[in-house]
């Protein structure tokens, strides 16, 4: 049997204005499968679950606060993408970028060459879940290395992007 691996979780919540919505939204995620411990603060405008990230989804978190009636104003950035060449580039770097913790959504835009990720800077800067594609930040460039993206299993190509920043 595999222990579970309890994290904490903060994410932003917008709207609540009094101590009726932090129980609404306390009680919501604290329905939600695998958080053991929901947490509003109305005066951070935030929430904060103990969990078990195997059984619990950021999606899904966004879900329940939505469900009683308020907002989840996720990080955002908006990077600026050079090199990609098609539906193939777009579903690797969603999948690549997808995998990062703490990321809720990816969304790839060729015609503009950008890429818009909301995500939960508590998870983002923990690293806490391994992701397969290696990332690396310098110099406020991130720089994404996915390998075998050919057709077959067999044929190993790498992807080299690089992202900065607008």
């Amino acid at each position: 049997m595999v222990a579970e691996q309890k994290q904490r979780i903060t994410i932003p919540v917008s709207g609540m204005h009094c101590a009726a919505c932090v129980s609404k939204v306390e009680s919501a995620l604290g329905d939600l499968p695998g958080v053991e411990q929901a947490q509003a603060n109305l005066a951070a405008s935030s929430a904060a679950v103990v969990c078990d990230l195997g059984q619990l989804s950021l999606p899904a978190v966004e879900e329940a606060v939505r469900g009683v009636g308020y907002q989840v104003p996720w990080e955002r950035l908006e990077l600026l993408v050079l090199g990609m060449m098609g539906t193939h580039c777009e579903e690797i770097i969603t999948r690549a970028v997808g995998e990062l913790p703490g990321v809720v959504r990816v969304q790839v835009n060729l015609g503009t060459d950008t890429v818009s990720v909301e995500y939960a800077s508590s998870l983002a800067s923990s690293g806490k879940r391994s992701a397969r594609p290696s990332v690396g930040m310098a110099s406020g460039a991130m720089q994404l290395t996915r390998m075998r993206c050919g057709a077959s299993s067999s044929a190993k190509v790498r992807v080299r992007l690089t992202i900065a920043a607008l």
